[in-house]
């Protein structure tokens, strides 16, 4: 008797202005090539992060970066995909509040379309989902980073990851099942390595069960890492979602993922096309996979992630630091004039220091933390039109 089930794992999925159309009607023989098509119709499941509400409902939330939504009749071109798993533990999926996640619940639940990573407390987007098939069980855990979509005990969200929690869920969830998938949605944007932090994470994910670990959010194709017992992929690029006009937009990974004995993850490459996505043709595979096997090859080497890290923070500390001076006119304008280095100029030795102790001490980063957000309820409960 067969008993190895085949389920496909791709990246951010989701509708933008110039094929939205093509996800309420027609959107598979449009959007996917024929290839394409044939694969994803030939595996037990397909696995995506659904990044925002299928919701016009709700009142946008202040936050930083874009609020993304799209229509609940969009849900057809998902529909179709069935059986289909959406991973909802991401930084989007509150972009327009509850009701919008509210309505997206339900439109998932009326579409007979399987998901997990959200809910409306956070015992509820803690849930896990399980899909049985020819005898096995195969858990999938969707959390995210801390980026104002997180779910706490009385209000809804994502799930977050939590080090005091979500460690103890995977083991958990590993005892119920016989594989276990762990969607994690965090990492920097178009960085295609781990951070120290990222990587000493994952790892101990599969200490405590995972089979495979995916990274996704970065919007880029990282790398992978066989650790242990398990698989570990920093980054896969988005499977459609066409934001981005840089030279990682344009491809990512499809991972086509088979359960037997043991679990085995082959990579394909997919390109972007006009409007949709393709499978790469053999050309464009080889260079996708020739690059994202050496950065594999990479982060084996002694101390490379901690030094690649080092130099990819040393390009971005400034635009951290000009952050915190503040986004007035005066600001701006001083900092256009010094070549964005205001921050360099203003900030001495000391203020660095006192800055690295607010954010590496847990206490007093607890403490920030819980100021500013406070601060800023504050601010919604005295003048709420200003935060519509």
């Amino acid at each position: 008797m067969n008993s190895i089930i085949n389920i496909l794992i791709g990246g951010d999925f989701f509708p933008t202005s110039d094929n939205e159309k093509y996800f309420i009607k027609d959107g598979v023989s449009n959007l996917f090539n024929a290839d394409l098509i044939n694969l994803l119709n030939s595996v037990d499941l397909k696995v995506f992060n659904l990044e925002g509400p299928l919701s016009k409902k709700g009142v946008k939330e202040k936050k930083c970066g874009p609020n993304l939504s799209t229509d609940e009749s969009c849900v057809s071109l998902y529909a179709d995909l069935r059986p289909l798993f959406l991973g909802l533990g991401n930084n989007h999926i509150m972009d327009f509040g509850a009701e919008a996640l509210d309505a997206t619940l339900e439109c998932l639940k009326k579409n007979n379309i399987y998901f997990s990573g959200a809910g409306n407390h956070l015992a509820d987007a803690k849930k896990p989902f399980i899909f049985t098939k020819r005898g096995k069980k195969i858990g999938i855990y969707s959390c995210a980073e801390h980026e104002f979509s997180i779910a706490t005990e009385k209000s809804p969200g994502a799930n977050p990851f939590d080090p005091l929690e979500s460690y103890d869920d995977i083991q958990e969830l590993k005892e119920k099942v016989d594989f276990l998938v762990i969607l994690y949605h965090g990492g920097k944007e178009y960085y295609q390595y781990p951070s120290p932090l990222l990587q000493k994470c994952c790892r101990k994910m599969v200490d405590k069960g995972a089979d495979i670990v995916v990274c996704q959010h970065s919007h880029c194709i990282g790398c992978r890492e066989d650790y242990s017992k398990g698989i570990i992929i920093y980054g896969q690029g988005n499977f459609l979602f066409n934001i981005g006009d840089n030279e990682f937009a344009n491809s990512s990974l499809l991972l086509n993922v088979t359960f037997d004995k043991s679990v085995t993850v082959k990579e394909i490459p997919l390109l972007r096309s006009s409007i949709g996505v393709k499978l790469a043709d053999n050309n464009a595979a080889s260079i996708i996979l020739t690059a994202y096997h050496k950065r594999s090859m990479n982060i084996l080497k002694k101390n490379f992630v901690e030094n690649a890290y080092a130099v990819f923070a040393k390009e971005h500390i400034n635009d951290y630091l000009n952050s915190f001076l503040g986004d007035s006119l005066l600001v701006r304008i001083i900092n256009k004039l010094l070549s964005h280095n205001f921050a360099k100029v203003i900030l001495s030795q000391a203020s660095y220091l006192k800055i690295l102790n607010f954010i590496d001490c847990e206490a007093h980063r607890e403490l920030f933390i819980c100021g500013i957000k406070g601060m800023l309820q504050h601010d919604k409960e005295k003048d709420p039109t200003d935060f519509l």
